[in-house]
């Protein structure tokens, strides 16, 4: 699942003394995150104003998965809102502090995030194959 939209500033990351941080907060737009067992995230850490990504279990607690998306006659597109209350983002699901420079790791958050879209879009077309297959049968 994917909640990371930078510019979405409404999840807050509160450091932890064990190097993790606290999440609360809601993000918009988290595609795939419906049945999703992890999901991406990136947060806005008020100490340094910058922004922290990391990974965490969709069913951790204090995750809520709304299905609040308007998909405009659009089937399964799985685009609604999470809410954060308090949820631990441990030391070692961090793929980014805000104040430390990119490790390799953290690279590859953007291959997660386009990965999670590539997952979706090749369920559209493996559902429209199917439909058009019956449709010409």
């Amino acid at each position: 699942g994917n909640a990371v939209n930078p510019l979405d500033t409404r999840l807050v990351a509160t450091a932890t003394p064990d190097g993790g941080y606290r999440l609360d907060g809601v993000k918009g737009f988290c595609s795939g995150t419906r049945g999703s067992q992890r999901m991406t995230v990136s947060a806005h850490d008020p100490a340094t104003g910058r922004t922290v990504f990391g990974v965490v279990p969709t069913d951790r607690p204090g995750i809520t998965v709304n299905e609040d998306w308007d998909p405009v006659g659009q089937r399964q597109t799985d685009s609604g809102s999470v809410r954060f209350d308090g949820v631990a983002l441990a030391a070692d699901e961090v793929l980014h502090r805000s104040e430390a420079p990119p490790t390799p790791r953290a690279t590859l958050r953007t291959l997660v995030s386009q990965l999670v879209l590539t997952n979706l879009f090749v369920g559209l077309a493996e559902g429209a194959l199917a439909e058009a297959r019956d449709y010409v049968r």
